[in-house]
């Protein structure tokens, strides 16, 4: 139990049983706050039973509800006070908080200063704007960088910092800010054991395990990805870089390189046809896809008519390779945070769109958005001109006027019911 919360949750059940004895009505906050309890300890079970959303469910999500919960609980009783105590009851007791928090932190305080004083401040600082600013002037690429965590940590002030690759060059990279929350994630946090000195593993509970350091399977995933750059960090990853003659060296040498992968494409018409499979659990075959030698055959996991064969419950060997003529060309490629649009001269060929999946994106010039491995998009156009944007679910549409109707019962019938 974190020191520095413990007088919150002494506080918070203080204020529970003053609120039992007052008004029960009340006493929600503590209701949230049992219910995000219960969804923390049950959140490893729900990623196995193999419903989907669950897989993915993350336990640390719930830990905000309930901190929140329990310290809005605290300030409930104060609403009971006598007006002569109203203002500076409450003010005691924040400052007692103030002061028992300040007294119980360890290494916080250490923590925001080495993390927060600035790139100025920080050994490698300099150069890290250098090598973004080079990356700044190049052409439209996505950048993987490698995950080298005690480097970044002691050298940029954070292990997650070259995180910050898009604020300043301007170019995507493979992470997002809410990578957890992508399709994709998973995937890619694989990868980077593969490609990088460190390994995080942070979807190991889920990919059961993670792979070891291998560039050559690296490099196909970087492939995968439509990475076009890379941010090599380690003398290890350095000198594997300058053996390999698929990889460009365009900034450098220094303590960070930035390396140019051939042949990689953010759209592309595949070398094979894509399969058409039917699975209980398409999140753990694609992982044993993933870590196959069949990365090259794309999988559709939504399939419908257009695709003459299903496979049911298929294995990895049962997955066919068709040959794709695939000489196509793809032109004026234009990717925004809400539209994707090209051209293309391979009418009813399928198109990988190597952008995270999700049900929100509309397609024009084409029947429907496949969802394609690992979780791309997957397109027949069925013009030369194709644009994808992100739009509104059934899902958002209701949302959007439950939430508004609740605005107006609250405005304009809040006395009526007693609000």
């Amino acid at each position: 139990m974190p020191k520095p919360l413990v007088l919150f949750y002494i506080l918070s059940l203080i204020a529970t049983l003053i609120i039992f004895k007052e008004d029960r009505e009340k006493l929600v906050f503590i209701f949230v706050a049992i219910f995000s309890i219960f969804l923390f300890l049950i959140a490893p079970e729900l990623n196995n039973i193999g419903v989907h959303g669950f897989d993915h469910l993350q336990l640390v999500k719930f830990l905000p509800m309930i901190y929140i919960s329990l310290i809005i609980n605290i300030s409930i009783p104060f609403s009971y006070l006598k007006s002569e105590f109203k203002l500076i009851l409450p003010v005691i007791v924040l400052i007692l908080c103030i002061l028992w928090v300040e007294n119980h932190v360890t290494y916080i305080d250490y923590w925001i200063s080495w993390n927060y004083n600035g790139y100025e401040d920080k050994p490698l600082g300099y150069e890290y704007y250098n090598v973004n600013n080079f990356l700044s002037k190049l052409p439209y690429g996505r950048v993987a960088y490698e995950y080298d965590p005690q480097k970044y940590e002691k050298t940029l002030g954070s292990s997650r910092a070259t995180e910050t690759i898009p604020i300043f060059s301007g170019k995507p990279i493979t992470e997002g800010s809410h990578f957890q929350s992508s399709f994709n994630g998973p995937y890619i946090y694989n990868a980077h054991c593969e490609y990088s000195i460190g390994c995080s593993c942070l979807f190991g509970y889920l990919t059961q395990g993670c792979p070891s350091f291998d560039f050559d399977k690296g490099t196909e995933h970087l492939k995968l990805f439509g990475v076009k750059y890379f941010f090599a960090s380690s003398e290890k990853v350095k000198s594997v870089l300058r053996e390999r003659n698929d990889y460009k060296l365009l900034y450098g040498p220094g303590e960070f390189e930035i390396w140019e992968l051939n042949d990689s494409k953010i759209i592309e018409v595949p070398k094979h046809e894509p399969i058409n499979v039917k699975t209980n659990n398409w999140r753990k075959f694609s992982y044993e896809w993933f870590d196959s030698e069949k990365t090259d055959i794309p999988l559709v996991w939504n399939g419908d008519q257009k695709f003459s064969k299903i496979y049911v419950n298929p294995t990895i060997d049962d997955i066919p390779r068709i040959i794709l003529d695939n000489d196509c060309n793809i032109q004026n490629v234009v990717i925004e945070n809400e539209k994707i649009s090209f051209n293309t001269n391979c009418i009813n060929k399928p198109h990988i769109i190597k952008v995270s999946y999700f049900p929100n994106w509309k397609v024009k010039g084409a029947d429907k958005i496949y969802m394609v491995s690992p979780a791309f998009m997957l397109v027949y156009p069925k013009q030369n001109h194709i644009e994808l944007y992100y739009g509104y679910t059934f899902s958002d549409i209701l949302g959007i006027f439950l939430t508004f109707t609740g605005i107006i019962i609250v405005i304009f019938f809040r006395k009526r019911l007693n609000l």
